[in-house]
């Protein structure tokens, strides 16, 4: 067996006890070779560990971590964090009081601090007194929701991804070193948002799908491979959309019927729909049509699912056509349909403590 292609528990360090995780474990598109990733457990700690080359992991310098590692600054603070997002080399976090708290690179503004300095340890963004509730992170930019459902975005703009006007001031290329208001989104109350590499995508209250950015690979979902820099509705989602995700390249919804739904590169397989063709529309996820899909999950080059018993994870990798096989990932190809990760049993997935 190859080592690490298997899943394996993750056991902190004795020094932070039991610990109760109030919310999911977030990595960035590349964390194999590139990223940091961070857990919030118990009380709001946050745990970083991973490649560290930006100060991405917080703890105020730029060695690399093999180890989860408490964000002991965060902590100091009085903030307890409720959730976490993870860039390309930069990560925010929302704490009990609806702030937000940023760090590591800020080449193109994602911070949202204001300048582009990076930072080694979690600043505190300004965000005009509003309480933010979700984050979403792609590779060089920002999306933050507010409580009231509205969206505020910074860093980089090159290909709409901020979902923006372009103004003379800052031209179409321009990055926003402070966060801004997504006037293009007023008129709906936004409940998630989720960004690829350098496309961003949104969910409205009432199950609409509307996306922005670079759409070279079909990963806007608006049946052309063309730019979009102001927020466009997915209009061939024709039933309510209650969960959206987002890899590099590719996006996926679940609709309110269960429906799986996957558009963007088909490169590896992430798509589930046997081939390695993109879709620049969204397209069922056929071999997912039987269960009862509750949560879906895209990494910058997989898709994993979850049905609403919570027991089986599914991802995308040759392999026969249905039924789907279950396959020990140790020494599976890349797959092009969805596989049950047999080697996994869970149980129901929920918040719970970790032994």
């Amino acid at each position: 067996m190859l080592p690490g292609r298997r899943p394996r528990r993750l056991r902190l360090s004795a020094e932070a006890g039991s610990l109760d995780f109030s919310s999911s474990p977030r990595c960035d598109g590349t964390h194999a070779s590139s990223a940091s990733d961070a857990i919030d457990g118990c009380a709001g700690m946050v745990f970083v560990f991973g490649w560290n080359g930006h100060g991405q992991l917080g703890l105020g310098d730029c060695s690399e971590r093999i180890a989860p590692r408490p964000l002991r600054t965060l902590a100091a603070s009085g903030a307890v964090v409720k959730s976490i997002a993870c860039g390309s080399n930069h990560s925010l976090v929302t704490d009990q009081h609806g702030c937000v708290w940023a760090w590591g690179d800020n080449e193109h503004g994602q911070l949202g601090v204001g300048d582009r300095r990076p930072r080694l340890e979690p600043a505190r963004i300004q965000v005009d007194g509003q309480r933010v509730s979700l984050l979403a992170c792609g590779a060089h930019h920002s999306l933050l929701c507010t409580s009231r459902g509205r969206v505020l975005s910074c860093g980089s703009h090159t290909r709409g991804q901020l979902g923006l006007k372009d103004d003379a001031e800052r031209g179409a290329a321009g990055s926003r070193e402070r966060l801004t208001n997504v006037v293009e989104l007023a008129g709906s109350r936004v409940t998630a948002a989720v960004a690829g590499f350098s496309h961003s995508v949104f969910l409205t209250a009432s199950g609409i799908v509307l996306s922005c950015g670079a759409g070279g690979s079909g990963q806007l979902g608006l049946g052309t491979a063309e730019d979009t820099r102001t927020p466009q509705a997915v209009a061939s989602l024709t039933t309510a959309v209650r969960v959206i995700a987002a890899g590099n390249y590719h996006t996926c919804a679940v609709d309110e019927e269960r429906t799986v739904y996957s558009w963007g590169e088909g490169r590896f397989g992430r798509l589930g729909h046997g081939t390695t063709a993109s879709e620049f529309s969204p397209r069922p996820v056929m071999a997912l049509q039987s269960l009862r899909v509750s949560s879906v999950a895209c990494g910058g080059a997989c898709t994993a699912a979850i049905d609403e018993e919570g027991t089986h994870a599914m991802l995308p990798t040759p392999c026969p056509p249905y039924p789907m096989p279950t396959l020990p990932l140790s020494h599976a190809p890349h797959a092009r349909l969805p596989v049950h990760v047999g080697i996994v049993d869970v149980g129901p997935v929920r918040p719970g403590r970790c032994r």
